[in-house]
């Protein structure tokens, strides 16, 4: 069996092989009839009904181009809305049960076209009995659906995020936290392009439950690796780098000690923030303990969720970063960055993060085409973001539920390049460049000198590289009778664009052009795509004598008429 849906000028095949891919049928019932598909190739099949609706060509070898919401006909929008409120609540129904939560959770999803948002509107019987907050469950499941529903639009369907409702309201305003503790000196204002305090949260760790009465870590193994115990890692490496390249006061909210909690006989660097801050501050304890008259099993993953944020107001911090892993179906990869929805001080953050990380990380041959969107994701039920009284960005930085991604997760190389890409996003956010600028060369001018002299060459640049610098001057045509001999210049210091060389010309006759590539590569292998150029010995005048370089340094590349 094979379904084919026609649209204007396309033809897309669902093959009957491709449906039981992995392993069972999904009936979707749509106003124009019902199809059966699986959740399994999900993406592949709203991206070819989405092409059918609209009529469009799909042109093999080329990339699918993401559709706005606020550009799709409004009856089109209803097909994928119907689809994917079917699929979430087929997931809904099938996942474990929240305790407290009633049986029969009813769901719709709706595309806003003035927001560019997704939103999951969950029926009320979703919120367990006597909830008063959104708990450690409430967010990893409205999360997963968040994620799934994120997952399956990427590529096909331009999301600036995706917001949880529960019974039409937004969830945040859903709960009013009558329970929580107010935190010492804690800031009611969001800071904005400050620089200074900088708290680096790694993501979860180990925490009492009060079910199974013992110490556990807050994610399950996952490919070989337990997000608890990765993120110290990157929190480490953020650390560092805040403090060298950033010159930032940094306060990591885990411990990094090697040593024992009594406690948990566990070392302490594995224990979620909740315990390290408690000990820190043990007075304070609006910051370690927001529901002091809470019963659930988890209270104390509840805690170490809301301990963060209120660490960072406490210091009066002027950023949060937290680090963690992602999860959703395994296909999905890739960095993510998640912002507080209607918060632009945390957005701009954000992506400025994501611009850099994805400079950094795709410097490195090997990770030269991991996922790194450039647009940051907003969500609104998540507590790290929501409870900070500044700009707070969670940075995911790849998916354990991804074999690939678990084992980069688990290089030096990947770890290092995607911190140097926070760091730089962090810095350039304060210091107000917020536009997005990779590396790169802008122009080289073709250059010309009278023989046996020495002239200067520029290269004109964009971006903001680590220095040193280094630029390799590479001969791409030298004319017959002629020797060019390229070389290297090192910029140790940081010096606005342009950066200066030194060409020398020698030997006489009649003017005599060569061509020349330049490649930019700054301190952190950021490579600038070389640029070509062409120089004229014998031509013009304004050159030094020979051997007396431009700016006192030797000549960097040569041609020598023979």
């Amino acid at each position: 069996m094979t379904l084919v849906i026609y649209g204007g000028c396309s033809r897309i095949k669902i093959s009957h092989q491709m449906l039981f891919a992995a392993g069972g049928f999904r009936r979707f019932d749509l106003p124009n009839g019902s199809y059966t598909t699986h959740g399994g190739v999900m993406k592949l099949w709203i991206r070819s009904l989405y092409c059918a609706l609209l009529g469009l060509c799909l042109i093999p070898g080329k990339a699918f181009a993401q559709v706005e919401i606020s550009a799709m006909p409004t009856a089109k929008r209803a097909q994928i809305e119907i689809m994917l409120t079917q699929e979430l609540q087929h997931r809904l129904s099938t996942a474990k049960r929240i305790t407290g939560q009633a049986g029969n959770v009813g769901l719709k999803v709706s595309l806003d076209a003035r927001s560019g948002m997704l939103i999951i509107d969950l029926s009320k019987e979703y919120v367990p009995y006597g909830a008063q907050h959104i708990t450690a469950e409430i967010e990893d499941s409205t999360t997963q659906l968040a994620n799934t529903a994120s997952e399956l639009l990427r590529g096909v369907v331009q999301l600036n995020g995706v917001l949880i409702h529960i019974d039409g309201k937004d969830i945040d305003k859903y709960f009013e936290d009558k329970e929580i503790v107010k935190p010492i000196s804690a800031k009611s204002t969001l800071i904005t392009g400050a620089a200074g305090k900088v708290v680096v949260s790694a993501g979860h760790g180990i925490y009492y439950h009060y079910g199974f009465n013992d110490w556990r870590a807050q994610r399950d193994p996952s490919n070989g690796i337990t997000e608890d115990f990765i993120t110290p890692g990157y929190a480490t490496e953020l650390h560092n780098l805040l403090v060298q390249r950033s010159d930032a006061s940094v306060y990591l909210a885990r411990s990094i000690g090697t040593h024992s909690h009594m406690p948990s006989d566990e070392a302490w660097w594995k224990l979620g923030a909740r315990y390290s801050l408690q000990e820190a501050y043990p007075q304070v304890r609006g910051i370690w303990l927001s529901y002091p008259k809470s019963t659930e099993a988890l209270r104390e993953r509840n805690d170490d969720i809301m301990s963060r944020p209120k660490y960072a107001n406490h210091l009066g911090a002027n950023t949060l970063i937290h680090l963690h892993t992602n999860a959703a179906d395994p296909s999905a990869t890739g960095v993510r960055a998640i912002y507080h929805a209607g918060r632009h001080a945390d957005q701009r953050l954000a992506n400025n993060i994501l611009c850099y990380m994805k400079e950094l990380i795709r410097a490195k041959e090997i990770y030269a085409g991991y996922t790194v969107p450039l647009q940051a994701e907003a969500r609104n039920n998540l507590a790290e973001n929501s409870k900070a009284a500044m700009p707070s960005v969670i940075v995911e930085v790849g998916f354990h539920t991804n074999p690939s991604d678990a084992m980069a997760l688990q290089d030096p190389v990947l770890r290092a390049a995607s911190m140097k890409g926070v760091e730089k996003g962090y810095r350039l956010n304060v210091e107000g460049k917020t536009v997005c600028e990779p590396f790169k060369i802008e122009s080289i001018p073709s250059a010309s000198g009278p023989h046996n002299s020495s002239f200067p060459l520029s290269f004109n640049y964009k971006g903001y590289p680590q220095f040193p610098v280094r630029a390799k001057m590479e001969n791409v045509n030298c004319p017959s009778g002629s020797t060019c001999t390229g070389g290297e210049v090192t910029y140790e210091t940081k010096i606005p664009s342009p950066l200066l060389a030194t060409f020398s010309c020698s030997g006489d006759g009649p003017p005599r052009t060569s061509k020349w590539r330049t490649i930019l590569t700054d301190a952190d292998e950021v490579k600038a795509t070389p640029v070509e150029y062409s120089v004229t010995c014998g031509s013009g005048s304004g050159g030094q004598i020979l051997n007396s370089a431009f700016n006192g340094k030797r000549p960097a590349a040569s041609m020598r008429t023979n």
